[in-house]
């Protein structure tokens, strides 16, 4: 794991200590932890060992419930490639897209961040056009998920004006895929 990070302990007992905190928490605490941000490593009290995968996966399980989260297809992948030698390029493809997907989140936040400062500013609501009708043009190129590239056509016209057409574009991808 990268940059800081919450050590718990795990002991044989199945008790977790928070060495940040200096107290015992439950699987529950932990997962809420999780969920406001923290990043948090379980290693074994006795061998040190990394249970980290483990824990994680058991504070999912031990949810309501867990399982609607991840698609079918993906549990039959995992089954599919754990033990064999395609596990580590599926890890590996699985650690990407999810740095992907929240790229793109914090790309969507700061959007609609935008959106909405613009709004407080002009008093003016939201409002979306249906999605275009896709042609052979090319696309408008939207900002990348880390800032970076051109803003799309438009978007010196106005904040909202830029998020309006950046979501139209996409939008517009979406309703291709299904």
């Amino acid at each position: 794991m990268d940059g800081e990070f919450l050590v718990v302990k795990k002991y044989s007992n199945r008790r977790l200590y928070d060495t940040t905190r200096s107290q015992h928490i439950t699987l529950e605490e932990l997962a809420r932890l999780v969920r406001g941000g923290a990043v948090v490593k379980v290693i074994d009290a006795t061998t040190g060992a990394d249970l980290t995968r483990q824990v994680l996966t058991q504070a999912i399980l031990d949810q309501q419930s867990p399982l609607t989260l991840i698609p079918v297809e993906l549990l039959h992948a995992i089954l599919k490639y754990q033990g064999t030698i395609y596990q580590a390029a599926f890890s590996s493809f699985l650690g990407m897209v999810m740095k992907q997907f929240l790229a793109t989140g914090k790309m969507w936040e700061r959007q609609i961040a935008k959106m909405l400062a613009g709004m407080t500013r002009t008093g003016e609501a939201p409002q979306l056009a249906s999605p275009p009708a896709r042609s052979g043009a090319a696309e408008p190129n939207v900002e990348s998920a880390d800032g970076a590239g051109e803003p799309p056509p438009g978007a010196e016209r106005s904040d909202i004006q830029g998020v309006r057409e950046q979501l139209r574009s996409l939008l517009g991808r979406l309703g291709d895929k299904g």
